[in-house]
């Protein structure tokens, strides 16, 4: 048996990532369709489209490509408010305003100090604010500096696109989950220092928002007690400030080796919620199923306003994902629709009963799929907006054959996996989003058996299990 860190793949990484979904953190613009970020097929550039019925539009200006470099790895590099959406450009980092309407998005707007042969900043989770002001989370990476030791802060940005951006937190390493309140009197991140990892130890924190003369600031910072619900240290994500003022957050915990949790629900990502009034977090859900994961990137929502009652979560399982709804007053939880097969992520809501989420099944193309809310039966309507495209290349048998060998030896992944041997002596391989964990030398965790059948086309249909 060939081991599997010998193993070559005949696929190429073009080939590869040649099917990845045309789509992601989509966005509800009311009265004017799905926002969502696409590339563009000719320079490979990051864009927004806009989809409203069957137009879909590209808004991005030729010159912008859309990306963060927050923490190298960014995340969504848009943030819609309202009518109007803030991106990051990826060759100045700087951000940029366009304003929608039902004909066109407008000639962007810089609005964040430009780079300089000495330093530049690199901002995530924008917020807007009532007085046009913007809060988010910056990194600045200077000239000389290791971007290990990138500084971050949160801070505002005012208007005035030439000033530098006013620092409000400072202190610990790391900034994330950047979130406000309806009424904008508090707001809530997570941060975590040196060596801790997001999933290892973070802290909560909230404060009052506060603006004197007209200069938002963050006051009374403190520490929320969500040790106070188990023991050890606690990976908090997923922040969000519901309609009723609670702030809602997924959070598993970590415990020394003399420690021993009596409840296995601390090693999941499970729903809390901290109440202002009381000062204390409360455990929502319970069990095995996970609504949150390590944080790595910026901008994936699993937990969102539905409706101005309730909300809608992710529920992840190794069966795959589930939605559940959420009553922001009772805390009960209750499953929406059957536990699919499927990775659903990029989850967003406009808080009036519609919200868009991608769907990746195991063993099929993604699609963009927005639901319905239907209060009188507490159910969730589906329709697909984008369908992902059957990605196919060919390759000769004489390249097939051996890769199909090769992958059988390795042992590779054993969900279902398939190839069309045409007549014309081509074996066209479909891209599924699983496909290549097997192709790319993942470690085999079951044996695999090929079996060929020939379909009602005439095609040899060569299966992988």
């Amino acid at each position: 048996m060939i081991d599997y860190l010998d193993w070559q793949s005949d696929l190429t990484l073009e080939q590869v990532f040649a099917g990845a979904a045309p789509f992601s953190y989509p966005s509800i613009v009311d009265g004017l369709g799905t926002l969502y970020l696409s590339k563009d097929p000719h320079d490979n550039r990051s864009v927004l489209r806009l989809m409203s019925g069957d137009k879909v539009n590209t808004i991005t200006p030729a010159w912008s490509n859309l990306q963060t470099r927050v923490n190298e790895y960014g995340g969504k590099p848009y943030w819609l408010l309202g009518k109007s959406l803030v991106f990051a450009n990826r060759s100045d980092q700087c951000l940029y305003r366009q304003q929608l309407d039902d004909r066109c998005a407008s000639v962007p707007q810089r609005i964040s100090v430009k780079p300089s042969d000495k330093q530049r900043f690199m901002y995530t989770d924008v917020n807007q604010l009532n007085n046009a002001a913007i809060l988010a989370i910056v990194e600045v990476e200077r000239a000389g500096i290791s971007h290990a030791n990138n500084p971050m802060f949160i801070a505002t940005l005012s208007d005035q696109a030439d000033n530098e951006p006013l620092i409000a937190i400072q202190g610990a390493d790391f900034y994330s989950n950047l979130v406000v309140n309806k009424s904008q009197d508090k707001v809530a991140w997570v941060q975590w220092t040196h060596p801790n990892m997001p999933w290892d130890n973070t802290q909560l924190m909230v404060a009052d928002l506060v603006y004197r003369a007209k200069v938002p600031s963050i006051e009374n910072p403190s520490q929320v007690d969500v040790l106070g619900i188990s023991s050890g240290g606690a990976s908090v994500c997923q922040l969000l400030f519901s309609d009723n003022d609670r702030l809602f957050f997924s959070a598993d915990y970590s415990t020394d080796e003399e420690t021993v949790s009596t409840d296995d629900s601390d090693n999941y990502w499970n729903i809390h919620v901290y109440d202002f009034d009381t000062a204390k977090a409360t455990r929502v859900t319970s069990g095995s199923d996970e609504f949150g994961y390590p944080h790595w990137v910026y901008g994936d929502h699993r937990i969102v306003q539905l409706t101005e009652d309730t909300l809608l979560a992710i529920a992840s399982a190794p069966s795959g994902d589930q939605m559940v709804l959420i009553d922001q007053h009772s805390l009960e939880c209750r499953g929406l629709l059957p536990q699919t097969p499927a990775t659903l992520q990029h989850l967003h809501s406009n808080g009036s009963g519609r919200c868009v989420l991608e769907q990746r099944p195991f063993d099929a193309n993604s699609s963009l799929v927005q639901f319905d809310y239907q209060v009188i039966d507490q159910s969730l309507r589906p329709e697909a907006l984008i369908e992902g495209a059957k990605i196919e290349f060919e390759i000769s048998p004489a390249v097939a054959i051996p890769l199909l060998r090769r992958a059988l030896s390795t042992r590779m992944v054993s969900t279902t996996r398939r190839a069309i041997l045409h007549s014309s002596s081509k074996l066209t391989l479909r891209r599924y989003p699983r496909f290549w964990s097997w192709c790319m030398a993942a470690r085999p965790p079951e044996p695999m058996v090929i079996s060929t059948c020939k379909s009602s086309s005439g095609h040899h249909v060569v299966s992988l299990f």
